[in-house]
């Protein structure tokens, strides 16, 4: 809908690229950057050993192509200053420290992969047409991950007493928060969509039987932030604000009746915690001295420890946090980045990710914007409690993208909002007519 069908007094109505009919490059292109973001999910899968080329450097490869094309095009997307910005304050960490051979490869990863990952969003996702797609083919993606996830036999870990759901090949965290991407997904569309919610409920609620499943509680957690966060902040006008919070409720009320009293499998797992907390957990109990570990450090060092430092700390050079090998990271992003990297560093993330949630949340005002900012948040309470900086790319790419996140024009706009929704309009249509000169824009 054009935004001068309700502006009257414009003459000629604001071209806009809302409207534009979905091409295969449309397709492709999003597709790309997806590849980047989650080929790890999958690409040790056994059906896929025939595959001659790392899918995740295939995705970075043409993610890259596309990148370049858009800035040969002379095209420049808002949201690259704050990124670069922010990237360049990692730096330091990586040129003023010698690092290991774990901060060695961590530096690298963070200044090609991860910065990528953030840069193809900005660069390739720009109109609402890929930013619904970008949105389908992810939960499409997760979808089949998570229903691999549930078919694949693990007979050595069902021997060990350890019946845990997840795809061969990878591990009960990456199928776990494919499952619960769809989970955040398909309950966020129920809530705000006017059509199928019915549906929307069912594939939900099958979704999170599997992220239950896989036992990882990362994913049950984030899922339900997430889904906490779109009820109460998000302007969506599907339903009324009161009516989501209760039907999310009801949702996370289900749930824990349902898996209370089961004592096996992954579901017995996140069981023992929801019901036993992290007293009998030892999992927990290391993650909190991970945590305890690393922030113990932040108060004398201003610049960081350098990328990989954390990994040193140890009496035993390199044998980990805690001195245990391959405890290399505090399994929280917020605290690895400011003891890595430095007080500067950390707060500058922690600002650029606010002010990302925060646009996001207001342009939550129709499906599609509502769900990503339901992955953002998802995603980023995700990389808080596992993972180091580069384990979610996908994180990355879902705050990178609120900078480019295209307005809800259905939305009839407040007399104080009307010139900077004009102001848009141009930009993003004359960005539209630059971007289809391009194969990939």
């Amino acid at each position: 809908m054009s935004p001068g069908r309700y502006l009257g007094e414009l003459e000629t109505p604001v071209p806009q690229p809302i409207a534009r009919v979905r091409s295969l490059r449309d397709y492709a292109v999003p597709a790309a950057v997806i590849l980047l973001l989650y080929a790890g999910y999958f690409k040790g899968n056994p059906l896929l050993s025939w595959v001659p080329v790392d899918l995740t450097f295939l995705g970075a490869a043409l993610t890259l192509a596309g990148v370049l094309a858009v800035t040969f095009g002379g095209t420049i997307p808002r949201g690259t200053g704050p990124v670069l910005a922010l990237w360049a304050l990692f730096m330091p960490a990586a040129i003023l420290h010698a690092p290991g051979s774990y901060g060695h490869q961590k530096a690298v990863y963070l200044f090609t992969l991860t910065l990528l990952s953030a840069l193809g969003t900005l660069f390739l996702v720009r109109s609402a047409v890929r930013q619904e797609l970008f949105v389908i083919v992810q939960v499409v993606l997760a979808a089949v991950l998570a229903g691999g996830a549930l078919l694949s036999a693990h007979p050595q870990l069902a021997a060990e007493g350890t019946d845990r759901v997840f795809l061969a090949g990878s591990n009960t965290i990456a199928s776990g928060n494919s499952a619960g991407l769809v989970v955040v997904a398909c309950f966020i569309f129920a809530l705000t969509g006017q059509r199928r919610r019915s549906l929307m409920f069912i594939l939900g609620a099958a979704a999170t039987a599997a992220m239950f499943a896989t036992g990882s509680r990362g994913p049950v957690l984030a899922a339900a932030i997430a889904l906490a966060a779109v009820a109460a902040f998000a302007p969506a006008s599907g339903v009324s604000r009161a009516f989501r919070v209760a039907a999310i409720a009801l949702v996370a009320f289900l749930a824990w009746y349902f898996v209370r009293g089961v004592s096996g499998g992954g579901a017995g797992r996140i069981a023992s915690t929801l019901l036993a907390g992290s007293s009998q957990d030892t999992s927990t109990q290391t993650r909190l001295g991970l945590w305890r570990e690393a922030w113990s450090v932040i108060p004398g060092h201003f610049w960081g420890i350098g990328w990989g430092g954390l990994n040193d700390l140890s009496a035993l050079n390199g044998a980990g946090l805690l001195g245990q090998p391959g405890l290399a990271y505090p399994h929280d992003i917020f605290l690895e980045v400011t003891a890595e990297a430095g007080w500067i560093a950390g707060a500058a993330m922690i600002v650029y990710m606010w002010c990302a949630l925060r646009r996001l949340r207001g342009l939550a005002a129709s499906p599609y914007p509502a769900v990503l900012f339901g992955m953002a948040v998802f995603n980023l309470v995700n990389s808080a409690v596992s993972g180091d900086i580069n384990s979610y790319r996908c994180m990355w790419a879902s705050i990178a993208i609120a900078w480019v996140t295209v307005p809800n024009w259905r939305q009839m706009p407040t007399p104080g909002q009307r010139d900077a929704r004009i102001s848009e309009a141009i930009r993003l249509s004359r960005d539209d007519v630059v971007l289809d000169e391009g194969w990939c824009g």
